[in-house]
């Protein structure tokens, strides 16, 4: 299906009244930030200054940004800081690769029941 046929199928209507809701409810959260903080922002109070990974068009070449990016998914996987492999975590991780499997069709890991991870 080409993307113009596909564009024609989105209703205006649904896609207007979805994008307003959604953008009331960012300015909403900002605004609540501005109440309790005095910032309007999204990110205010967050841990995004610890965990920024510098990842921006500028910096794609950069090996350490990289690093940080990985180190970023690792502690995601197992969910833990410092990143280290974790027994709880087993299903996270288990998942993981399971989903790159699916993704790299690999035999029997391509039929999983998770259609947003492959393609047939």
């Amino acid at each position: 299906m080409d993307w113009w046929r596909t564009a024609g199928l989105v209703r205006v209507k649904a896609a207007i009244v979805y994008t307003t809701v959604f953008i009331a409810g960012v300015t909403a959260f900002a605004c609540r930030t501005w109440w309790y903080t005095g910032v309007f922002s999204l990110f205010a109070g967050t841990s995004l200054r610890n965990n920024d990974t510098g990842l921006r068009l500028t910096t794609l070449g950069s090996p350490e940004v990289w690093r940080r990016v990985g180190h970023s998914v690792w502690a995601l996987i197992w969910m833990n800081e410092p990143a280290r492999p974790d027994v709880r975590a087993a299903f996270v991780a288990t998942g993981v690769v399971l989903a790159v499997l699916g993704v790299a069709q690999v035999p029997r890991a391509n039929r999983l029941p998770a259609s947003i991870a492959h393609h047939r």
